[in-house]
């Protein structure tokens, strides 16, 4: 599923087939889904990033219509995946979108991780000054 179908997914509700928008699903929902846990917790860290954009942009609304998600996500896309590097990212599935910026996420602690080591190390090392 492209990542802003599922954007629009997690916003509006499917009134054709009676669905709630995703962002109210809990785990325990998907259970009967193969890995349906484990991707609804990715899904909400995902559109979590989106949310948290939108609120930034002061364009969040809990009750939109599909145009006006449509609106939010072409405004907060960019800002939310700005240090993914790939051309065609817009046309990503969600999933895909949720394993670069979590693979991002990841390196950057590693990296701090990292630093803070060496600060800690020297610190640690008697040198003055």
């Amino acid at each position: 599923v492209p990542c802003a179908a599922m954007w629009l997914s997690w916003m509006c509700p499917d009134v054709t087939r009676k669905i709630s928008p995703m962002r109210f699903f809990d785990p325990i929902d998907v259970a009967h889904l193969e890995r349906g846990r484990k991707k609804i917790s990715e899904l909400k860290w995902l559109m979590g990033k989106f949310e948290e954009e939108a609120k930034a942009q002061d364009l969040w609304g809990e009750n939109c219509t599909p145009a006006r998600a449509n609106e939010i996500y072409g405004e907060i896309f960019d800002a939310v995946t700005h240090e993914i590097y790939c051309a065609r990212l817009g046309l990503f599935t969600w999933q895909s979108v949720y394993n670069r910026l979590s693979a991002n996420e990841r390196r950057k602690r590693k990296e701090a991780g990292e630093a803070l080591e060496v600060e800690e190390n020297h610190d640690n090392s008697g040198i003055e000054e």
